[in-house]
């Protein structure tokens, strides 16, 4: 039975496809308007949509919706737009695959459909993935378990009866057969299992559970845990199960998958999409009979406009305040909460926006030294970016959430001249005001030209000493008298699009160090030297890059705007459109899109 509540007056598909045109116009996605109908309209309805927004905006439908949604919520949708058979050759497909390869997810499709159904959707995969779902089974499934194979092979080529009549003879006959198979010998004859359980109607295996029960005085089920193991006891338990009582096995499935530390969202979705227009309203009965609780509550999904809503409106106080709130009232962590109830972009975006500023700059630099994740780039520009006292707080912050010294991992992750400026920027105390020694600055700036663009090869040294050691300000003065004496920026010197190679060659020279390592060097001296002269169009430049070209690099646009919007977004604002003549709001806006999108135009707040 469909548990899909389809509005009493009909509605018109190109009036459904008109109205999400809408939703995926203006500042985000509106992803509620777009559950709201879709999750409302049957197949055929959901398909007729799809004909009528192409014939309307010469677009494919999921193709628009893949890129307005994200996530968890991106994955249900575009599954429940598949008609019921393609959805099955879709996830199989899928879970034969060797980034999401998942054999349990291709048995429980497989072993819990009947016959017609397995038919049906093996010859969409063959016309939609141009390759038989027996070929796929045999290439994929080698190596894990003969019996299981041959299990499914048996189970997706045998045409079983679908009816109701059971011949009660031959289905002791069966019990006895398995017995022997089974529980009555050393060993298992596996063989005779698959034959039973590939061959025999659901009916027939119920009626065969039934006497095997009271011959030997306990189930089937308990006969298969004894007698087999892995996949393969897992493919007959979901023949057998479903063949008894398909309802119960699914709530189950759906139990286990929302149990203990976090959630099995691809189980999830898989069971909730795929039985929605078949068996739920069973499903659901049988959960809240055997776990004594709802599956579904009105408020069943995460309001994400809402969490959007109030967290990108609130300081860091308030949302410090808000998380002890919250725990006060729930005795549940929030992070914790958001972390399940978000995915994507988004939750990266919301996890980062609600720590302090300090703990954002700990987390961003400690991914960033993962070797998962290792990212030097993003860890020069946290610590190159800040000031000496900033530094000196996410340090701390970063010990005792981590358990380890920043100087630590740098030691370990950073080479060359790179760590030598980055430690040496991590642990000296610079002066933060403002008054300069003109005199000294001068002395600077003939010491550096010296160390580089006088000499034959670059004393790396004098650079790191002096970018380590003078406060901005004085940097500052450095350039100016650098471009005075010599007749350009200092930023030359090392820029990267300077005809002086000098630095590089230099460090070339020294065999520990790899060319790219050259280049994290002199992008450490430049990001220390722009933010000396001028934070908010350094920044306005990172953005523009991370928006620039094919594809959006989401990690720093999260980064940027997530960690600078409580500081000076609003002078990145203003030098980002006098530079590029586009309002920030508007660049941030073409490149993303959802709830991720609404999120960071949020945080960046009106274009002016």
């Amino acid at each position: 039975m469909s548990t899909v509540s389809i509005p009493a007056t009909p509605i018109s598909p190109r009036e459904d496809a008109v109205c999400l045109h809408k939703a995926f116009k203006g500042f985000g996605c509106d992803s509620a308007t777009v559950v709201s109908i879709l999750a409302h309209r049957d197949a055929m309805q959901r398909n007729l949509i799809q004909q009528e927004y192409r014939a309307l905006y010469s677009e494919d439908l999921l193709h628009r919706l893949s890129k307005e949604l994200t996530g968890k919520l991106e994955d249900a949708v575009l599954l429940w737009m598949q008609d019921p058979a393609t959805r099955d050759a879709v996830i199989v497909r899928q879970a034969l695959e060797g980034e999401t390869f998942d054999l349990r997810a291709v048995s429980e499709v497989i072993c819990s459909r009947t016959p017609s159904q397995i038919q049906i959707f093996k010859q969409i995969f063959h016309s939609k993935f141009g390759s038989y779902l027996e070929h796929d089974l045999k290439q994929r499934v080698d190596g894990y378990g003969n019996h299981f194979q041959k299990l499914l092979l048996a189970y997706v080529s045998i045409q079983r009866y679908e009816g109701l009549e059971v011949d009660r003879v031959a289905a002791e006959n069966d019990a006895k057969a398995l017995y022997k198979a089974g529980e009555k010998k050393l060993g298992t004859d596996e063989d005779t299992f698959i034959r039973i359980f590939s061959e025999r109607s659901r009916a027939h295996l119920a009626a065969v559970d039934a006497a095997y029960n009271s011959m030997y005085g306990h189930s089937l089920d308990k006969a298969v845990k004894k007698e087999t193991s892995g996949l393969f006891e897992f493919a007959l338990l979901t023949i057998l199960r479903c063949a008894k009582n398909p309802a119960k096995y699914f709530a189950k499935e759906l139990r286990k998958a929302m149990k203990g530390l976090g959630t099995d969202d691809r189980t999830l979705i898989r069971v909730i999409v795929t039985r929605t227009e078949l068996d739920m309203q069973y499903i659901k009965a049988e959960y809240e009979k055997k776990f004594k609780g709802v599956l579904f509550n009105p408020g069943f999904g995460c309001d994400t406009t809402t969490v959007v809503n109030i967290l990108a409106h609130r300081d860091a106080m308030q949302r410090g305040l808000i998380q002890q709130e919250y725990r006060a009232l729930y005795s549940e962590d929030l992070l914790h909460r958001l972390s399940k109830e978000l995915s994507g972009k988004l939750e990266n975006a919301v996890l980062l926006w609600m720590q302090d500023p300090a703990a954002r700059d700990a987390i961003v630099v400690r991914q960033a030294l993962q070797p998962d994740t290792l990212d030097l780039r993003a860890a020069t520009e946290v610590i190159c970016s800040r000031t000496p006292s900033q530094i000196q707080i996410f340090k701390q912050i970063y010990h005792s959430r981590f358990g380890c010294y920043l100087e630590h991992d740098l030691e370990r992750h950073a080479s060359g001249d790179h760590k030598k400026l980055l430690l040496a920027y991590v642990r000296i105390q610079r002066y933060e005001g403002f008054e300069v020694d003109r005199m000294a600055a001068e002395n600077d700036a003939k010491a550096l030209y010296k160390a580089g663009e006088k000499r034959l090869g670059t004393d790396e040294n004098t650079f790191i000493r002096i970018f380590s050691e003078r406060s901005r300000a004085h940097l500052a003065a450095v350039d100016a008298a650098y471009t005075s004496m010599y007749g350009h920026s200092l930023e030359k010197v090392f820029g990267p699009n300077t005809c002086n190679t000098q630095l590089v060659d230099s460090l070339v020279f020294w065999k520990a160090i790899k060319k790219e390592t050259s280049g994290l060097f002199g992008y450490a001296l430049l990001t220390i030297l722009r933010c000396a002269e001028n934070p908010a169009k350094y920044f306005a430049k990172v953005l523009r890059k991370a928006m620039k070209g094919l594809g959006t690099d989401d990690t720093t646009l999260i980064r940027v705007i997530v960690t600078r919007t409580e500081l000076d977004m609003q002078y990145i604002k203003a030098e980002y459109e006098k530079k590029y003549k586009k309002p920030l709001v508007d660049a941030v806006h073409s490149e993303t899109s959802g709830h991720y999108r609404s999120f960071l135009l949020a945080l960046l707040g009106p274009k002016h």
